[in-house]
């Protein structure tokens, strides 16, 4: 996902301001920039830990996903399909 629509809507808001008020939002953000960066820092170390057990998490995730797959029964409707025949 692109972060480029995000950002083009925030100079249109941005445009529409007076420039002082422009200025207060570059300081805020500049301000949040800081704090983000050093929470994000202080969280390093206990993520580094977490990442190997997330790892395991998806790996498992995926094995169930390929399992379910590989029982599915192709001449059965779908759950989205039988939903969307009673929505009609």
């Amino acid at each position: 996902m692109s972060s480029l629509p995000i950002k083009e809507k925030i100079v249109e808001e941005l445009a529409q301001l007076p420039e002082e008020s422009v200025r207060e939002v570059y300081q805020l953000v500049q301000k949040l920039k800081l704090q983000l960066a050093g929470q994000s820092a202080s969280r390093e170390p206990a993520q580094s830990g977490a990442s190997s057990h997330n790892g395991q998490a998806w790996k498992e995730f995926f094995e169930i996903g390929d399992a379910l797959m590989a029982s599915d029964a192709p001449e059965l409707e779908t759950l989205t399909t039988s939903v969307l025949k009673m929505r009609r």
